[in-house]
């Protein structure tokens, strides 16, 4: 006789309960505390992560084999950061906005095909084995001089060298860069070159930072058109160094 498997969670919110169906193939053995620990997981995630329409129509809870098959979204006031343990790998990103603290529970390997977003707490917690196969965005971060996560808490949460740090107002490559004989990891403006280095405590700017080329031959068209719009003189700006 084969084994029995859950079909169905049903879980209660606002007062009013309702089932959500595993998807076939999820084989999770039919036992009370594997019915609990679900319930328990799902409760934790925002309603609109909870089901997947299938490819065949099926509408069910987006696990099978080992594998969660959407973005796993976690509600806003959910605090610890946990991942049931028969989760092994998520096809997409997991969006943590209200995490502050990793669930000690949480301690088996995990990869994320995604991106991690996450509040900068998080981060600086201890991490699960990780493996990230997109960014890390800090949800409460604007600017790299509020960061202070440092490079091996980065790589630790799975960043990996040339994946993006992204913050509310800017966006960074996470790389090595040689300084003579000894390598340091830095944190590379996207968009206007400038680099940050860690300083021990934050991530302070370089006195090499400088801005990308092509960002400076962005700004000077933009002040030569203004210059034209104001009919002012040819003197007002000085060529590109370039």
């Amino acid at each position: 006789m084969g084994e029995n498997f859950l079909h169905e969670i049903v879980v209660e919110t606002v007062g009013k309960p309702y089932g959500l169906a595993f998807l076939p193939g999820a084989d999770i053995p039919a036992a009370p505390e594997n019915e609990t620990r679900w319930r328990e997981f799902l409760l934790t995630l925002s309603s609109k992560t909870r089901v997947l329409r299938d490819e065949d129509g099926t509408v069910g809870i987006p696990y099978r084999d080992g594998v969660w098959l959407r973005d796993l979204i976690f509600a806003d006031d959910v605090r610890s950061f946990s991942v049931i343990a028969d989760i092994r790998e998520v096809r997409g990103s997991v969006l943590a906005y209200g995490a502050r603290v990793r669930n000690r529970r949480f301690d088996h390997p995990l990869k994320i095909a995604g991106s991690l977003a996450a509040p900068q707490d998080l981060f600086l917690d201890d991490p699960p084995p990780l493996e990230i196969g997109g960014d890390v965005v800090l949800t409460d971060v604007k600017y790299p001089q509020e960061l202070t996560v440092p490079p091996e808490r980065l790589l630790g949460w799975g960043l990996r060298g040339g994946a993006r740090v992204r913050l509310r107002r800017a966006e960074f490559v996470f790389e090595i860069e040689h300084r003579g004989e000894a390598e340091a990891w830095v944190l590379r403006d996207a968009r206007s070159g400038a680099v940050f280095v860690w300083g021990g405590e934050r991530w302070d700017p370089s006195d090499r930072s400088k801005l990308a080329p092509e960002l400076l031959d962005e700004i000077l068209a933009r002040m030569l058109r203004l210059r034209k719009f104001l009919g002012l003189s040819g003197d007002f700006l000085i060529n590109s160094p370039r």
